[in-house]
């Protein structure tokens, strides 16, 4: 009987490079003419956020923007001011080359120095840390069936997620946003900070319909005189419909909304009042699909009548075990900075994700949450404050597997605080997504070879072998050593198992090499 071998393409999902470069952030900067002069900068920050991406070659070319924000004391002690974007290109040698790749890309802020030079200039000094991750997808042939010359079989179900798409793209969300009526009117914005978190999404053939919510904060001076202070926020939905080419109803995905950058200009009314703000929010949505499929795999072979050979190939293939869309509340004591403050104006908070994986089935971040904090001193002048302290963050899986890594992120959705007793009482609520993956391993058959000029010499044998088997020992592995099928085994001592629970004793059927299958 002739040969038959069945073989079958399966696409791995192959991890090329993961890791991070610094990229140097500096400038010399000269305030606009709009700007009043500076006697002390209270806060400097950089929010920045990716653009562009592109791999060529060995090289991942990032483009990016890095958004300066300095607040400031003028010469007169009130508070302002200053917004600059610095754009960036990070150029990052993976020194392979990838087929068929899919790149994610991150960028975050190490550290950011703003060095007054004089009234009129500073001298900015600071570092971001801009990750890739390149993924590329090859097909290896696999052995999946064989019949024919008595051969026996160990089959194995690989499951197995091909990632079909890594998109990243980014949207524009344009308002006008009312001041309530309790509010003052607007003198001059100071910050506004948004953040933008997935509600819900439906998956369809090619799209995905996504559906989130941008809450803006804006922190405003109310009077160009006596320098009051005040806060607004707003709750603003946002949509998207997104071509994926590959999804549907059936498949998995990891979808993420994030702000990179967002302006807020207070505009007048007819009697001179700012009493609106034009808002600009440019949001960028991330969406990572999968489809799952079952591969069958062979893992090992022999003939009960013939000799033969088969060239085997390690894989592993990956499957994804969830996706995690959580938040949880952070709750701090923070003692006040100073015994001579009035009044705390605004808390806010920045998470910075360190790490991220499987420890004892449950899902861990670790990082740093920065807290900032304005305050209005006793005497009428401003002040800044920034505290930070470690985050932990710990869910147990519903799937737990081997060999699983995660992929994870964080943002602060939105920050209350509570001034208690010479004390600020401070809650943030932090959301978290997360693609949770796990890696099967196996040595799979590539070939099989059966030799017809090569029988196996038949051997005097009773009808039936006693033995003694372990715990714990493979029916497959006492099959092949006595040329018999592992079915057989299994059928005259009605084992449901493939590995034995415990010691028994087992009858094992002879196999003639002149049977034929």
């Amino acid at each position: 009987m002739e040969l038959m071998v069945n073989k079958q393409a399966v696409t791995i999902n192959e991890t090329v490079y993961d890791g991070c470069v610094q990229q140097p952030v500096e400038a010399d900067l000269i305030l606009p003419d709009y700007c009043p002069d500076i006697l002390r900068v209270l806060k400097c920050d950089i929010r920045a956020a990716v653009t562009t991406r592109q791999l060529i070659g060995e090289k991942v070319t990032i483009d990016g923007t890095a958004t300066l924000t300095v607040i400031y004391l003028d010469d007169s002690r009130r508070l302002r001011s200053y917004e600059h974007k610095l754009p960036f290109t990070t150029v990052i040698d993976i020194r392979t080359t990838a087929e068929n790749a899919m790149v994610e890309t991150g960028v975050s802020t190490d550290y950011v120095n703003c060095r007054p030079v004089s009234s009129r200039r500073l001298d900015v000094k600071g570092s971001l840390s801009v990750c890739a991750k390149v993924t590329a997808q090859k097909s290896e042939q696999i052995v999946s069936e064989a019949a024919g010359m008595n051969v026996e079989l160990k089959r194995k179900m690989l499951q197995n997620s091909r990632m079909i798409a890594n998109v990243s793209r980014s949207f524009t969300v344009k308002e006008e946003l009312e001041v309530p009526n309790s509010k003052p009117p607007i003198a001059s914005i100071i910050r506004s900070n948004g953040v933008c978190v997935v509600s819900d999404y439906k998956v369809i053939a090619n799209k995905i319909i996504l559906k989130g919510e941008l809450t803006e904060h804006i922190v405003y001076t109310t009077d160009e005189r006596n320098g009051g202070v005040d806060t607004m926020e707003y709750t603003l939905p946002v949509s998207q419909i997104i071509d994926v080419d590959g999804v549907d109803e059936n498949s998995q995905c990891a979808v993420t909304l994030s702000v990179n950058s967002v302006t807020a200009e207070p505009k007048a009314n007819g009697e001179g009042e700012a009493r609106t703000v034009a808002l600009n929010a440019d949001i960028n949505y991330g969406v990572k699909a999968y489809n799952n499929a079952e591969v069958p795999a062979v893992v090992d072979m022999y003939s009960t009548k013939y000799e033969s050979d088969y060239q085997t190939k390690p894989i592993a293939v990956e499957r994804l075990n969830g996706i995690v869309s959580d938040e949880y509340t952070v709750k701090s004591v923070l003692d006040m900075p100073d015994d001579n403050i009035n009044r705390v104006l605004d808390v806010w908070s920045e998470v910075n994700v360190k790490s991220a994986g499987i420890e004892n089935n449950e899902l861990t971040l670790a990082g740093t949450l920065k807290t900032g904090m304005l305050v209005e001193h006793a005497n009428g002048e401003n002040g800044y404050y920034e505290r930070t302290s470690d985050m932990e963050y710990r869910s147990p899986l519903q799937n737990p597997a081997e060999n699983m890594t995660a992929s994870a992120g964080a943002q602060v959705k939105d920050t209350k605080f509570t001034p208690v007793n010479g004390k600020i009482e401070v809650q943030n609520t932090i959301a978290v997504n997360a693609s949770i993956l796990s890696a099967d391993k196996q040595n799979v058959l590539t070939d099989i070879k059966v030799n017809e000029a090569a029988p196996k010499k038949a051997e005097e044998a009773a009808a039936l072998t006693i033995y003694f088997a372990e715990k714990d020992e493979s029916v497959w592995d006492i099959a092949k050593r006595y040329n018999t099928s592992a079915q057989r085994i299994a059928s005259h001592n009605d084992l449901a198992d493939e590995t034995l629970r415990d010691r028994c004793m087992l009858l094992i059927p002879t196999f003639a090499v002149s049977d034929e299958q």
